[in-house]
């Protein structure tokens, strides 16, 4: 994803947790047609900054399953590279 995209979808999740920490002000309701502002506001936010978190929730989640992968794969490397230098210093590999 373009990452001047993803700089305003950034933005987009801030203004909605702004709208948000607004809303639980004591004195938000104080001017009604404001409140009415910042809640159309929030309700067309939301399922825009809802897809973004799930994008980089699922971004992220990738990432860790190929560090997961690339780790165990290593780790299967290390392993046999382990089980031939033991077979071949023990005379194991001449007797074929």
């Amino acid at each position: 994803m373009d990452n001047g995209m993803l700089d305003r979808l950034r933005q987009l999740a801030e203004k909605l947790e702004e709208l948000n920490a607004r809303m639980e002000r004591p004195d938000f309701y104080a001017d009604p047609k404001k409140a009415a502002a910042f809640l159309r506001e929030q309700k067309e936010l939301e399922p825009v900054v809802n897809a973004y978190r799930a994008y980089c929730r699922a971004k992220q989640d990738m990432s860790d399953a190929l560090e997961l992968m690339s780790l165990t794969l290593l780790d299967h490397i290390v392993v046999a590279e382990d089980d031939f230098v033991s077979m071949r210093d023990s005379g194991f590999l001449h007797e074929f």
